[in-house]
């Protein structure tokens, strides 16, 4: 590859003689690993210059977010087009106790960019999940009512369509004596097991007088009080 990316000599040579002519199995975990931690070191450099200075104000009647450090960024959100809000907590955010808090507005645009929309609309870009809940109240409704597990059967659909999509080329592999594959499937189906049942755990609704809440997702898993 350094041959035909035309990387120059110099480096080429330097690079042959730190990993060899041929890099082992250490060298390409090493480079992964870095690779991994330049990633998330970049991602954090850009959310915090995005988010810097993060504040949200309320001016008579509308909501004001502003961040940003290189160039500051600020959104009015007029409080009566606030339909509600949405609670968005991903399953690593999950892990750490973390959400994003997204305000929901008519004629906020973004189109069919949920992400761009979402920027607009944001009340906290990403705080622990008992501030974003605190923000959630003081800012658009207060929603304390606790949310109905759904029944059984929603536990069965959730079980039946994160393994059936496995078992059925599972059953074709081990019919045809096709050992790897049906082992790849059978794995497959036992990773999602776990994972429907986080998804059936997520769900739930509740109504109050002024507001109705719905919950729904694993990997990224949102609640939006409307």
């Amino acid at each position: 590859y350094a041959g035909e990316l035309r990387v120059p000599l110099p480096l080429r040579r330097w690079t042959e003689d730190a990993l060899g002519s041929e890099p082992g199995v250490r060298a390409i975990v090493v480079g992964a690993v870095l690779v991994v931690l330049v990633a998330v070191a970049g991602a954090m450099v850009t959310a915090a210059v995005a988010n810097w200075g993060f504040t949200l104000t309320r001016r008579g009647g509308t909501l004001v977010a502003e961040r940003g450090l290189l160039s500051r960024r600020q959104v009015s959100l007029e409080h009566d087009r606030i339909r509600g809000y949405a609670l968005t907590e991903p399953l690593a955010l999950r892990a750490v106790a973390a959400a994003r808090l997204t305000a929901l507005v008519t004629g906020l645009g973004g189109g069919e960019n949920e992400n761009e929309s979402g920027r607009r609309g944001q009340l906290l870009p990403l705080g622990p999940a008992r501030v974003a809940r605190a923000v959630a109240a003081a800012a658009v409704i207060r929603f304390d009512r606790a949310l109905r597990r759904h029944p059984p059967a929603a536990r069965r659909r959730r079980l039946v369509r994160a393994t059936l999509p496995w078992l059925v080329p599972a059953a074709v592999f081990g019919w045809f004596g096709i050992w790897p594959g049906l082992a790849a499937c059978l794995a497959l189906a036992g990773l999602g097991i776990p994972l429907a049942l986080d998804r059936y755990a997520g769900l739930g609704n509740a109504v109050d007088e002024r507001a109705v809440s719905v919950r729904s997702g694993s990997l990224r898993r949102r609640q939006v009080v409307l």
